[in-house]
């Protein structure tokens, strides 16, 4: 395992415990120590408990030559950020693949893409970076594995997955990273390399496109006397082409078409980036992608505004209630509470953060209680439970209360924003 993050930590967790050998190698020199002592550096529910059921499995590597010594299958799971144009930097993956092909091996070697990367990459290093060592009679190719974690629920999207991908174009390969899966309960999904790729990009920019619909159908709703956009979209949900043909199941994908502060975190923002970029380099227009992206990024202006026009008077402090981009993490990436946050502070407001998994709180380290009674504005950027009680504070405080993710029932005089919440998604 090549990377000891988010994916490459919960993934070698979940192959030791359905008994495979895995061996660890990071650059970070204290992630994969924290990794095997069960206190990694990201927080992930559950992680914990699971390394411990698979620890005799886990063994920490010094270098990549020490990782992949006699190792059938070799996963990369490296970071693929943002370059700063929207198309994704794939250095690290292309070096990752690089020094992991010039190491030593007995026998036939795997090299599985996990990172999230444009479709046609991992037939491009293959191309660029391993043929070469087949013509010479090694036996080594590339497959594409795409992973669909969520965080705050990876350990259970990795031990009771939805579908396992795997693409390849040299069928042994494919064999090898899929036979890793066997004890999984799904059913394996064989595909090319760029099919695989491609659907990694599709499921997330879907998810996305729902969140942006679901916000852009509340501006109209909100323009329109009486009508409410949760009742309506709870008419939406009750489609039973979302449901079986009995109508007994609830599908989690809803949780996306429900209007909120918008998308954040570490995918589906850089993931609608990185498949706009990718087809404005093949010479294609995308609309959609592009609207996707515009509109969620007027959210952060747009709550901005209301909390602004909100306040009793200038001198007022915002609270902004979740900073992680969605409750159960600490993850703060494209954040929408954070944006929002940044944006009132462009704006000359005074800002405090919350979020209950986050102990620094913004470098002041205050209690929730302590937040709320030094502002009079309350937004509600994620849905955290601790903030369950806020109708209610709000009313004994005199507060205005922005529900950002529409949770509450709008009966209390602080509430701003009109809807039940019903769901415990974030989106």
């Amino acid at each position: 395992m090549i990377g000891a993050g988010y994916v490459g930590g919960v993934t070698a967790a979940g192959l030791a415990r359905f008994g495979h050998t895995v061996s660890i190698f990071d650059r970070n020199p204290e992630a994969v120590p924290r990794l095997l002592g069960g206190k990694p550096l990201f927080f992930e529910p559950g992680l914990e408990e699971l390394i411990a059921s698979g620890r005799d499995q886990l063994v920490a590597a010094g270098s990549i030559g020490e990782a992949v010594d006699d190792a059938a299958v070799v996963m990369i799971c490296v970071n693929t950020p943002d370059s700063g144009t929207g198309a994704i930097d794939l250095s690290f993956v292309r070096t990752a693949v690089r020094e992991v092909a010039g190491a030593t091996s007995s026998g036939p070697m795997a090299i599985a893409i996990r990172s999230t990367v444009i479709p046609g990459t991992t037939a491009q290093v293959d191309a660029t970076i391993l043929a070469p060592l087949r013509a010479g009679g090694r036996q080594i190719a590339a497959v594409a594995n795409p992973e669909f974690l969520r965080e705050g629920r990876a350990v259970a999207d990795f031990l009771h997955p939805d579908r396992i991908v795997v693409g390849d174009d040299d069928k042994w390969a494919g064999d090898l990273v899929a036979s890793l899966y066997a004890r999984t309960p799904t059913t394996i999904m064989r595909m090319t390399r760029s099919s695989a790729e491609l659907a990694k990009y599709m499921n997330n920019a879907l998810l996305a496109t729902l969140v942006s619909f679901s916000n852009e159908m509340a501006d109209i709703a909100e323009a329109v006397d009486g009508a409410d956009v949760t009742d309506a979209l709870l008419a939406v949900h009750a489609d039973r082409r979302w449901h079986d043909r009995e109508g007994r199941w609830d599908p989690g994908i809803l949780g996306y078409l429900w209007p909120g502060c918008g998308y954040g975190g570490s995918c589906l923002p850089k993931d609608v980036k990185a498949l706009r970029a990718e087809a404005s380099a093949l010479g294609l227009t995308v609309p959609m992608l592009q609207a996707i992206d515009a509109i969620n990024e007027s959210r952060v202006a747009k709550l901005a505004q209301i909390a602004l026009s909100s306040l009793p008077d200038p001198n007022s402090a915002i609270a902004v209630l979740g900073t992680a981009f969605k409750a159960g993490t600490r993850d703060e990436r494209s954040s929408p509470g954070l944006r929002i946050a940044s944006e009132l502070k462009r704006r000359a407001a005074t800002v405090l953060t919350y979020d209950p998994l986050i102990e620094t709180n913004g470098g002041t380290g205050e209690s929730l209680t302590e937040v709320l009674s030094k502002t009079k504005v309350w937004i509600v950027a994620t849905l955290a439970a601790e903030f369950e009680s806020l109708p209610d504070r709000a009313v004994e405080h005199g507060a205005v209360l922005i529900d950002a993710r529409r949770r509450f029932a709008p009966t209390s005089r602080g509430y701003r924003g009109p809807g039940l919440f019903r769901t415990s998604t974030d989106s």
